[in-house]
């Protein structure tokens, strides 16, 4: 199976409406032209997101378990001081796999 590649969308309507039909002799010579500005766009280098949760039994500004891959954060520091204000921290993300940590 061929790998899947990504171009935007936008840019490819934006090169296909650019092209110049006067200069086609006919119906073959425009596919063969919107074909061309196809295989022109560059592509995008993209990853499946993957989503998670803390699975800590703790609370989770005192302790980061990953559901996705596992990886254990403990004893962190539970606040963050800025301008005299402790804020608890949670990880949006997990630091060792990237997964997004929305799963509820």
């Amino acid at each position: 199976m061929a790998e899947k590649e990504y171009i935007e969308k936008s840019k490819l309507i934006s090169d296909i409406e650019c092209i110049d039909i006067c200069d086609c002799t006919d119906i073959d010579d425009i596919f063969i032209e919107v074909e061309r500005t196809i295989d022109e766009q560059p592509t995008a280098d993209v990853q499946k997101v993957r989503h998670g949760k803390n699975v800590t039994p703790f609370h989770p500004a005192d302790e980061f378990i990953c559901s996705e891959c596992g990886v254990a954060f403990k004893e962190m520091s539970e606040y963050i001081i800025e301008d005299d204000v402790y804020r608890e921290f949670y990880f949006k993300f997990c630091p060792n796999c990237g997964a997004k940590m929305d799963k509820t």
